[in-house]
């Protein structure tokens, strides 16, 4: 007669066996979270940046042809750095702001390596359910 106390047993529940996966897992997208969002952060300042050349290059050339006074020439100055600024929070770093839940980082993951091929948004859909 054998006897098997569930604390000796040498093979893994099965929710033991997941546990490693699930933190590999989900460190993963927690990294590929933060690069995204780097990313966001870069597209952002660099399309502020280039709106800024473009409102800029207009007003110098405007400038250059003497079709604008100096009060004209301030206000379409300020009026240029807010649209830069709109510019770049809009397109890059108000996107940050929006938290996307790990349903939707998986999706970016899937959309980025398609020979996932929608295992990573089942695992994660099913490790949400208790």
């Amino acid at each position: 007669m054998s006897t098997t106390i569930a604390s000796m047993d040498p093979r893994p529940q099965q929710g033991e066996m997941l546990d490693p996966h699930r933190v590999e897992i989900q460190n993963w997208m927690r990294r590929f979270g933060f690069r995204q969002t780097g990313i966001l952060i870069v597209q952002g300042v660099a399309l502020g940046v280039l709106c800024m050349i473009a409102c800029a290059s207009i007003l110098v050339l405007l400038d250059t042809l003497r079709w604008i006074d100096d009060p004209t020439r301030w206000a379409l100055s300020v009026g240029m750095y807010l649209l830069s600024a709109t510019v770049g929070l809009w397109y890059g770093i108000a996107r940050l702001w929006r938290k996307d839940d790990p349903i939707q980082l998986a999706k970016h993951i899937e959309h980025g390596s398609p020979d996932l091929n929608e295992s990573l948004l089942s695992a994660i859909e099913l490790q949400q359910i208790p």
